[in-house]
Parts: C-alpha cells; sequence; structure tokens
C-alpha cells in the first residue's frame, strides 16, 4: 500500500487515535494494541488519516450522533450519508481517501456505497479479520468502501486473513 491513505470507522481501533464508537461513555477510550485489520495495513505501509463518523455504537440507520453532529452526504448536505458507515462513505466520496473501512451487520457498508456514489464490499464472516472493532452482534463484518471495484479487489485480496497468503510480508 506503500504510503497510501485511509480511514477507519470510529469502531475500529488504532492506537493513535481514540475509538469512541459515536459514543459519548467511550469518549476517551484509548486503545492500547490496534485492531487485526489495522496491523495488516500498517505491515503494507498503509497510513491511517483518522477515524470516521458513526451513529452511537454504530446502531442507527444513518449516519446521525448527537454527541458529534450529523454526516452530510458530500453531494448534497441535505442527502444522507445511509448505514452506519456513512462517514466512511462520505469520505471516500469526497476524496479524503482513497478507501475507507467501515462495519457491516445489515447494510452498513453496502448503503452508504451506493448513496455516496462509491464501490463497497461485504465479505463473508470470517473472511476479514475483526478483532479489535465493536461489534453490534455476530454477524458484523468489517468491509472497505472505494472508489472502484479493482480497488476493492485489491483491498479484499490484502485483506483477507481466510487467505493468509496473500497478505503483506
Amino acid at each position: 500500500l506503500q504510503g497510501l491513505p485511509y480511514a477507519l470507522k470510529d469502531s475500529i481501533d488504532i492506537v493513535e487515535d481514540y475509538t469512541i464508537a459515536g459514543h459519548e461513555s467511550l469518549r476517551t477510550f484509548d486503545a492500547l494494541i490496534d485492531s487485526d485489520l489495522a496491523t495488516v495495513y500498517k505491515q503494507g505501509d498503509a497510513v491511517c488519516l483518522g477515524k470516521t463518523q458513526l451513529p452511537p455504537l454504530s446502531a442507527w440507520y444513518a449516519t446521525e450522533n448527537p454527541m458529534t453532529g450529523n454526516t452530510g452526504n458530500p453531494f448534497n448536505r441535505d442527502f444522507k450519508t445511509g448505514g452506519s458507515s456513512g462517514g466512511s462513505g462520505a469520505a471516500v466520496a469526497a476524496r479524503i481517501v482513497p478507501f475507507a473501512i467501515g462495519g457491516d451487520t445489515g447494510g452498513s457498508v453496502r448503503v452508504p456505497a451506493a448513496m455516496n456514489g462509491v464501490q463497497g464490499f461485504r465479505p463473508s464472516s470470517g473472511r476479514w479479520p475483526d478483532a479489535g472493532a465493536i461489534p453490534i452482534c455476530f454477524a458484523d463484518v468489517l468491509g472497505p468502501l472505494a472508489r472502484s471495484v479493482a480497488d476493492i479487489k485489491l483491498l479484499d485480496t490484502i485483506s483477507a486473513s481466510d487467505h493468509p497468503e496473500n497478505g503483506p510480508t
């Protein structure tokens, strides 16, 4: 990934930043270790620019948060960004980062991808590492939002833990 910038949904741990998951009670939660996925990207020399907005504990269908505000769609601030990973979708659509990682239980990667005009992918459960992410339930998976299907394919090749030979060396 050689210095490629990216963003993480703020329910995924990285030691350089708090993981508040959009909730007041976690405002100063300081991760002591990186999530497994952040470790994969660090090994590949990617650079996390920051965390993206989400509703409190990802438990809402829109990226609205009374503590941190609402995420506006980069094409029209009156439109929603969709799903709890709407901050990740908006960051990619606004060209802040070429890819961002979100979490998906019932559409929280796929819906923001559609509503922000980018690509999203929900890997099968267990395909991508999820240790170090705050889940809603057992069906949660981490997945990418990017500008193209080719970028999604590259990220899946790098990130898939069910094929560790594909990871960075």
